[in-house]
């Protein structure tokens, strides 16, 4: 299915880490400059404020708000969601016309409500997952990223499939594996308290779009690895797209 992503309905991206080395702004933002849907979520961790102060007013961030005050003029509504590397949004006053928050509720053009949140409220009810063990890996995660980029421009290894080769190795491990399972599970739960159809998220670092109980669990991904989003079509159908333009699954929101 050929799928035309500058005339979706709504456009959900996650984790951008704006300000960090290893984000992607020039292919994000010209990814959003040329999208005019009617709402744009930006499902948190939209600025890296964990590894560094937090600093709108950065150049990237500068100019991500730059554009998003474009869309705003053309009528798209803006939603930023707070994530854990930019909590500090939470008590931040931006452009009143962003709807800021911590989750929200999208509601398709078929009528199906979803909610949306960036997906750290798992950390704190995961009581299998110790804080400083979430520290460590915290710490980790960057360094594992930028030596596999590192690994691949010197030729020494290669992509693995679609993957980036810190996500293949990740996904080698049963434990990680067991805590991907779990926070799905978690976020299609919250879905259900508060019920909706299903759950759009991010934090994991993991795109999906896969029924869990009956229920949608849709996954941003990120744009450190992935480069990827979610997208609503015209006719109210959820789509996860990698790389920009390229369709992995199509998922009805029924």
């Amino acid at each position: 299915m050929e799928f035309l992503w500058e005339k979706a309905r709504s456009v959900f991206l996650s984790d951008l880490h704006l300000g960090w080395r290893l984000s992607k702004p020039d292919v994000a933002l010209e990814f959003l400059s040329r999208c005019t849907p009617q709402d744009v979520y930006l499902v948190g961790d939209t600025f890296e404020g964990l590894h560094q102060p937090l600093n709108l007013q950065s150049p990237a961030a500068a100019r991500i708000m730059h554009v998003l005050n474009d869309m705003c003029h053309r009528g798209t509504r803006v939603t930023i969601l707070a994530g854990n590397h930019d909590h500090h949004l939470a008590g931040m006053t931006l452009d009143s016309r962003f709807r800021t928050g911590s989750h929200a509720i999208h509601t398709t053009q078929d009528g199906k409500r979803f909610l949306v949140t960036h997906g750290d409220i798992f950390d704190f009810v995961d009581s299998g997952t110790h804080s400083r063990v979430r520290q460590l890996g915290s710490w980790i995660y960057p360094r594992l990223v930028h030596f596999g980029d590192a690994l691949i421009q010197w030729g020494m290894i290669r992509k693995v499939r679609k993957e980036h080769w810190c996500t293949y190795w990740k996904l080698k491990s049963r434990r990680a594996r067991r805590h991907i399972e779990a926070f799905e599970r978690a976020m299609v739960a919250f879905a259900h308290q508060y019920d909706c159809e299903g759950v759009i998220c991010g934090h994991i670092h993991r795109p999906a779009c896969k029924q869990l109980d009956q229920r949608w669990y849709l996954n941003c991904g990120d744009w450190v690895e992935h480069r990827s989003c979610i997208l609503e079509t015209q006719d109210g159908q959820l789509q996860l797209v990698e790389d920009l333009a390229i369709p992995l699954t199509t998922c009805e929101a029924a």
